[in-house]
């Protein structure tokens, strides 16, 4: 057993530090490297792959779901670019449904109060941008606060 909890310690570590640089990256440039989700994808497949069970699907299709979700809303309702909607979808992955849906909660409310923020005190408008990477990855990494240790 100790040799698995040191794989998901190593797997959130891996989320942890590649969502710092992916809030980091969008913060400056408004814009989500998909070679970092990409590598962060390939760590996590490579994770449940030596943890010996069979997550992998189920994992896939929690990104699946998650990734129609926020390509919907991407498509229909817009505001959000679609490197969001792959980030998500990759961290649904790494979570799993119970994971991301705090994470985004979380980053869907610290954005919400953050706007409100500077609508009211800053003169933002309704028009200002927003990177929301950062905040999925504070939602990311509260999640893996509140549901494991890293």
């Amino acid at each position: 057993m100790e040799h698995i909890d040191k794989i998901i310690n190593l797997q959130n570590l891996s989320i942890v530090l590649i969502s710092i640089a992916i809030g980091m990256i969008d913060i400056k440039t408004y814009r989500i490297p998909d070679v970092l989700l990409l590598v962060l994808f390939v760590i996590l497949v490579f994770f449940d792959f030596l943890k010996g069970h069979n997550f992998v699907l189920l994992n896939l299709f929690s990104g699946a779901v998650i990734f129609t979700i926020f390509f919907v809303i991407y498509y229909f309702v817009g505001r959000m670019g679609f490197g969001d909607v792959k980030y998500v979808a990759v961290l649904s992955y790494g979570l799993g449904f119970k994971g991301v849906y705090v994470a985004v909660v979380i980053a869907t409310v610290s954005c919400l109060l953050l706007f409100l923020i500077g609508y009211f005190f800053l003169d933002w408008t309704r028009k200002t941008k927003l990177p929301f990477a950062p905040f999925l990855s504070a939602g990311a990494i509260s999640s893996i606060i509140i549901f494991g240790s890293i």
